[in-house]
């Protein structure tokens, strides 16, 4: 059941960010870069199935990662400072905080 609940939280909050997310990285990649945007799902430590993190690389360089813990509370980390205000006007939710890597 902890399972299945930590699985919704993860999905949720990622629904709540991954559109606007996607769109602006594919487009800073295209533009950008010249390459093709890729998006990962990490697994956790723990092999109980639940997702850990999202990770959005460009040539196998991570750009974004995207984490949420056991109670919901996500964070999304950008690793290119060019990406970080974007970002943040973005998303506009209180239940994701967007930081610098």
């Amino acid at each position: 059941m902890a399972q299945d609940a930590a699985a919704w939280r993860f999905e949720r909050a990622l629904a709540r960010v991954e559109p606007a997310v996607d769109r602006l990285l594919a487009d800073y990649a295209t533009a950008y870069w010249q390459r093709p945007l890729r998006r990962d799902v990490v697994a956790g430590p723990d092999a109980d199935g639940v997702p850990a993190a999202v990770t959005w690389t460009i040539d196998r360089e991570p750009i974004v990662d995207f984490v949420c813990d056991r109670d919901g509370r996500a964070t999304l980390c950008v690793h290119d400072y060019a990406l970080l205000r974007p970002l943040q006007k973005a998303v506009r939710s209180g239940h994701v905080r967007v930081e610098y890597a």
